[in-house]
């Protein structure tokens, strides 16, 4: 284990300083001179005051690619070249003649123009764009704010694509808040149709603004030039007025990437920070605007705050710029296309320049549920004009409802509440299992309150939504009802409820004595107390609960922790540290960093801002756990502690040199070992310097760096489990790690650690990657996520979700969370939302004995060749392992069982009969060896071409005689199969072993398969899918491609199967998880079929009306004899 003792002297504490700036970690707070660090980073970067007035123009841009208009137009483009403008994630900016830009802007009354010049001296092409606008008043945002905060409400920020074939495609990285998100326009036309909508005759249809583009590419010896133009109509920029002209602040960046794969170099360039890297609008420049000139009669800009309207007044506010004289009239707020009488009218004076004016409508008197607004300045004279009122939404349509209809919905809900009380009534005193009804009832009584509240918010398209599912419920709920107490043994049964005080681990779950059971259940704050017995109402039976220590609140915490303990509730504990649980501007707060400067990391992080290995981070943690654990060790039901929350640790303090110095030379000894090894100069071990970013030529650096940085945060993570331990022996305990962890860190070892598995994610590609993994590795830890990031969007979304956790092996979780904060997280405020959290919770309850318990732990057919982690080099080989090597799998009907190299050094392959390798490269030559041993006594091994050759560092290896180049006999299309002792190689010939490029860390994170992830997804499918049929895997029950979509290599992407046997039947699951309906999917069996039962509504199912439904499948297959 990892520990060292310090002596602190001032000649360190002054190297600290100086190694920070040598490393690029000084006080401004930038990664070259455009990428704000961190969010903790950028108030140490400075604004600066440039302003750029923004050129008229007085004949509309074409948007034709042509720089012609721009010339013609006077406009000065504004160029970003040099290293000011410059950041470069790998590699080196070569400077103008590597990668430049010019961008021209101008404006008229419809559009934002832009005009975008890339020059690159390499292939492939520059083709992203960053544009974003905020308030020119925008604060500078102190601190570490959450997902999406550092946006402001009404920020814009647009990625413009261009794609190989010059289309322009947008993605919205922060659409403003007012804009209605399930309506967003990313619409184009052609240049043809603008200029129609330009020349057309009488007002404009709102809708009509679009965002237009177009892109033109040269390519000339090896060398490219690009040319964009965008028209952003003002209507896409509200709140902003163009007619008021008022500065705003903007920025762009643009992107470079030079060569493919280990040589890729890529960068950006940027006007000023806070575009690139951390977000901050404070940092853009300001645009002011020059006047109009050339204007005859009065212009206008209109628009509404709002698309939605409930009892409130329709309010539009215009603007008016009149360059003649003074004069007067009257202003009209019509509905489009202005045939019929004024909504509202008032009398004005328009006087020369600019002037504003604003009336408005009741919505209860429009008589409308939906219209488009237009508005009309009809001046003295007879003189009028017509203009768009701009709403924010893509078709320009405002919505109004009536009191009356919400009122008429709100009772419904009422009267159905009552019905089904009465139901349940009935059902209880039958002595009838209550908790699936009471679930039913406990969400129709909590939305009464619900709906009521959001009525008065204002908030009616949320009441009529979750009105509108909830009339569904409630007869799904009242026919369930009456049908149990006609025929009891229709009821769904839920196992009874267990004493918390009882529950032991036991092969990777919670059991009660007698099984293992399902946890699942919300994460719950204080302010919410009172929602307490709704939780246990609905049947959650795990939570991780906000709670107060104070004097004046223990008693209510007492009686809190012993109603989860009376009603079967297991508790998570959060185990904090405040002197070390340091994010945003509490780092700057924080006196013991103050007090402690050598403690602090210097590189931005926003969950562990301190140097672990520092000795007082220890004392910090003993002195907090002395004093959490015993508050918690007082309440019965706590059955796990969880000691730290979502760690991410990269650090390069002078501290963090001379511990990687001090553990160089305990390694190699000799100095002249290590720069054999590294292929460096230093005359002495204290001369090394750390290592920021791999080297592809010369990984040995990085490797060792990686494994010292594994190594010390193994020690800080242990030290949590010892000293938990230290004041509570008996207690599991966990960390949340990110499932995005798995490619940075090694989870193995740091796993090892706990009694049980933490987690902290969601049910996407990432997580379940993550949860196989854990349970290859640990099968015996329950996986646990205390804070399981729900993705709400719709209640098919969400039981899935929750679902395929369980089905991939979560034991036990927490979702986030029980607030009634809808921006927050959509929970407890939609219908859809709580439908689906509580009865997937309940409905796997019900089925994890025997079913979900026996797919989860059902033995793996094939085992998949897990190579150590190390960040960055792994980064786009996880992204591999999800989207080919993985989901190849799950299309099959196979859970993934990853081996480790550690578990294969141990003997791990003994256990297995096959062992796939899709990725290969980078592994230790102990590992190599095992698996050409395991060949030779029998075993059979996947590879791709050219698989093993390379160790750790990189170093080439002669795998010739486990991945032979050529021989054998061909194995289907694009592969080939060979005897290798007494066994067997397939390799698969179409797939090359692949390099691991070294890009910016979020490439990690992507969260779509490219083009080529797919068709490598397709040729592994392939390879497996002949394997399995030839070794009669599974055979007996199976899903395949119906016969319609038998030669479509996608047909069963996007769902995870998996079927076990249990007692003569068969259990099968089924999840589309990325595909939509229908699913060209059939059910083979090695016989017929004698019955099939839908298990999650417990009826039967003809075997000929058989299919796969959107959301969880659980079906019983009985075969005949």
């Amino acid at each position: 284990m990892y520990t060292r003792t310090h002596t602190w002297l001032p000649g360190l504490l002054a190297g600290l300083g100086v190694a920070a700036a040598a490393h690029g970690q000084g006080a401004s707070g930038l990664d070259g001179a455009i990428s704000i660090k961190s969010q903790e980073a950028v108030v140490d970067v400075p604004i600066q005051k440039v302003s750029y007035q923004v050129k008229w123009m007085a004949k509309p841009i074409a948007i034709d690619g042509d720089k012609a208009d721009w010339t013609a137009s006077g406009a000065k483009p504004i160029r970003l070249a040099g290293d000011k403008h410059a950041t470069w994630f790998t590699g080196a900016y070569g400077g103008e003649k590597d990668f430049a830009a010019n961008v021209w802007l101008g404006r008229d009354f419809d559009n934002f123009y832009l005009g975008v010049e890339l020059e690159d001296d390499k292939l492939p092409a520059p083709n992203r764009i960053e544009v974003a606008f905020t308030d020119a008043n925008v604060p500078l945002i102190v601190g570490w704010q959450d997902v999406g905060m550092r946006a402001k409400p009404d920020d814009l920020h647009a990625v413009f694509i261009v794609n190989p074939d010059d289309s322009v495609g947008i993605h919205w990285a922060h659409l403003q808040n007012r804009m209605d998100r399930k309506v967003v326009q990313d619409s184009y036309g052609s240049e043809a149709e603008r200029r129609a909508i330009l020349e057309q005759d009488g007002p404009k249809s709102a809708a009509s603004y679009k965002i237009f583009t177009k892109a033109v590419r040269k390519v000339e010896d090896g060398k490219s030039t690009s040319f964009v133009e965008i028209a952003i109509p003002w209507k896409s920029l509200l709140p902003h007025d163009p007619v008021k002209g008022h500065p705003i602040k903007m920025n762009i960046g643009v992107y470079d990437r030079d060569g493919e794969d280990l040589h890729q170099i890529n960068g950006a360039l940027a006007w000023l920070p806070g575009l690139v890297g951390t977000y901050s609008g404070a940092h853009f420049p300001t645009l002011t605007f020059e006047p109009p000139t050339g204007r005859a009669g009065v212009d206008a800009f209109a628009q509404v705050p709002s698309f939605h309207y409930l009892k409130r007044e329709i309010k539009a506010d215009v603007s008016l710029l009149n360059p003649g004289a003074e004069t007067k009239g009257k202003l009209q707020l019509l509905a489009a296309p202005g045939k019929e009488a004024p909504l509202a009218e008032v009398e004005i004076k328009v006087p020369s320049g600019l002037s504003a004016a604003s009336l408005g409508v009741p919505s209860e008197q429009v008589g409308k549920k939906q219209l488009e607004l237009m508005g009309r300045l009809v001046l003295d004279g007879g003189k009028s004009v017509d203009f768009p009122v701009f709403a924010p939404r893509s078709n320009n349509e405002i919505t109004i409802q009536t009191v009356a209809e919400i009122e008429a919905t709100v009772q419904k809900l009422e009267r159905n509440a009552a019905s089904l009380s009465n139901l349940y009534a009935r059902v209880e005193a039958a002595g009838l299992d209550t908790v699936y009804p009471k679930a039913y009832l406990t969400l129709l009584q909590m939305f009464v309150g619900r709906c009521k509240g959001d009525f008065a918010a204002g908030d009616s398209d949320r009441v009529l939504r979750n009105t509108a599912h909830l009339d569904t419920v409630y007869r799904k709920a009242a026919a369930y009802m009456n049908a149990i107490l006609k025929d009891p043994a229709k009821q769904l049964s839920v196992p009874p409820a267990f004493d918390p005080e009882k529950l032991k681990i036991r092969d990777g779950y919670w059991h009660d004595g007698k099984r293992p059971v399902f946890l699942w259940g919300p994460c719950t704050f204080w302010y919410m107390l009172g929602d307490t017995p709704k939780v246990a109402a609905l049947g959650f039976n795990s939570v991780c609960p906000e709670v107060r220590s104070g004097e004046k609140e223990i008693e209510t915490t007492r009686a809190h922790m012993e109603f989860w303990r009376e009603n079967g509730v297991h508790v998570n504990a959060a185990i904090s540290v405040p002197d070390l649980g340091l994010t945003g501007a509490d780092v700057r707060a924080s006196k013991l960093l103050q007090e402690h400067p050598e403690l602090k990391n210097n590189d931005p992080n926003n969950f562990l801002s301190f140097v672990v290995q520092h000795p007082i981070v220890r004392q910090k943690i003993d002195e907090a756990f002395a004093k959490n654990i015993p508050f918690w060790k007082q309440f019965k039901g706590v059955n796990s502690y969880w000691l730290w929350n979502e760690p991410w640790y990269v650090n390069y303090s002078e501290l963090t040199r001379v511990d990687f110095i001090a553990a160089m030379k305990r390694k190699y000894k000799d100095v002249a070992a290590l720069n054999a090894r590294w292929k460096s100069d230093y005359k002495t071990f204290e001369d090394i310097q750390l290592i920021k970013w791999p080297d592809p030529k010369n990984y040995a650096p990085w490797y060792d760096f990686q494994q010292f940085r594994d190594d010390i945060l193994v020690d800080f993570f242990g030290y949590l489990n010892k000293t938990s331990k230290k004041y509570n022996r008996k207690m599991p305990t966990h960390t949340k790690f990110m499932a995005a962890s798995l490619h940075s860190f090694n989870m193995e070892r740091l796993q090892d650690l706990y009694d049980i598995a933490g987690h902290d994610g969601s049910a996407g590609d990432r997580d379940i990657l993550f949860l196989d993994f854990i349970r290859s590795v640990y099968p015996e830890k329950p996986l646990s996520n205390t804070e399981v990031h729900i993705g709400y969007g719709g209640k098919t979304s969400v039981d899935n979700q929750v679902w395929r956790l369980a089905f991939h092996g979560l034991a036990d979780g927490n979702w986030w969370c029980w607030t009634a904060n809808h921006n927050f997280s959509d929970s407890v405020g939609n219908a859809e939302s709580m439908d689906a959290l509580a009865f997937s919770g309940l409905d796997l309850q019900r089925l994890m004995v025997p079913h979900m318990h026996a797919l989860v732990t059902k033995a793996k057919p094939i085992a998949t060749l897990f190579p150590d982690v190390v960040e960055r080099r792994s980064d786009v080989k996880m992204v591999r392992m999800r989207f080919e090597i993985a989901t190849a799998q799950y299309m099959l009907g196979i859970q993934p069982f990853y081996a480790t190299e550690k578990r294969i050094a141990e003997g791990e392959l003994r256990k297995h009969k096959v062992l796939f390798a899709g990725e290969s490269a980078y592994v230790k030559d102990a590992t190599y060896q095992k698996v050409l041993e395991f060949v030779k006594k029998g075993g059979t091994l996947i590879v791709t071409k050219g698989g093993f050759a390379t160790n750790e560092y990189g170093d080439p290896r002669d795998a010739s005689e486990l991945v032979q180049p050529e021989g054998g006999e061909p194995y289907g299309d694009g592969a080939r199969v060979y005897a290798l002792g007494k066994g067997t190689v397939v390799c698969i010939d179409e797939i090359a072993n692949l390099d691991d490029p070294v890009l910016d860390g979020g490439t990690c994170m992507r969260g779509s398969p490219t083009m080529e992830n797919d068709a490598r997804r397709r040729v592994y499918h392939r390879v497996l899918a002949k394997f399995i049929a030839d070794n009669a895997i599974d055979a007996d029950v199976r899903l395949a491609p119906s016969p319609a979509a038998k030669e479509d290599p996608d047909a069963m992407a996007g769902i995870d199967w998996r079927a076990v046997e249990i007692d003569g039947k068969y259990t099968l699951c089924a999840i589309p998880y990325a595909k939509e309906p229908p699913y060209a999917v059939k059910l083979e069996t090695v016989r017929p079929v004698a019955k099939i039962v839908d298990l999650i509504t417990g009826k039967e199912v003809p075997a000929k009306q058989f299919k796969i439904h959107p959301g969880p499948n659980l079906y019983q297959i009985e075969l005949a004899k």
